[in-house]
């Protein structure tokens, strides 16, 4: 009879990702999602309508939670052109704690999203205003 003894130990490895906590041993990894990860959905909705409509929400025991509603909007020509029209929000807690909420809408103008964790670029330098504001009004003489 042949037996075969391994003996090791196991170490935490650093990993690649942020979505995966991954311990070592011997040369493989052993890679269990995080707590965010293993989020359970506590509520799901979802309402699919034959006009092309749509209205879904869900939430996790973790704290995200995310919502949207769409309708085709027609805007004519030839062939018809009717997109789906979108508005909604997300919201989860940010790794220092505090909550990040973002509304959106979605139409013929874009993805528009609004909300604090939104960057927006600095103000204008009041030189630069001048500036422009020069360059525009001696540009048609």
């Amino acid at each position: 009879m042949k037996f075969l003894l391994l003996f090791s130990s196991w170490h935490p490895l650093p990993c690649t990702t942020n979505t995966f906590q991954c311990l070592g041993f011997l040369e493989h990894q052993l890679c269990v999602p995080s707590s965010d990860q293993a989020a359970n959905i506590v509520r799901y909705d979802n309402d699919a309508n034959p006009d092309g409509s749509y209205k879904y929400a869900f939430e996790t025991d973790n704290g995200i939670a995310a919502q949207a509603e769409g309708t085709p909007r027609d805007f004519g020509g030839n062939p018809p052109v009717v997109p789906v029209v979108s508005q909604g929000s997300f919201s989860w807690t940010a790794p220092g704690g505090e909550p990040v909420s973002i509304t959106y809408v979605a139409d013929e103008n874009g993805y528009q999203p609004q909300g604090a964790a939104i960057p927006t670029p600095p103000p204008v330098p009041a030189d630069i205003l001048r500036a422009l504001d020069y360059l525009a009004k001696n540009a048609q003489k």
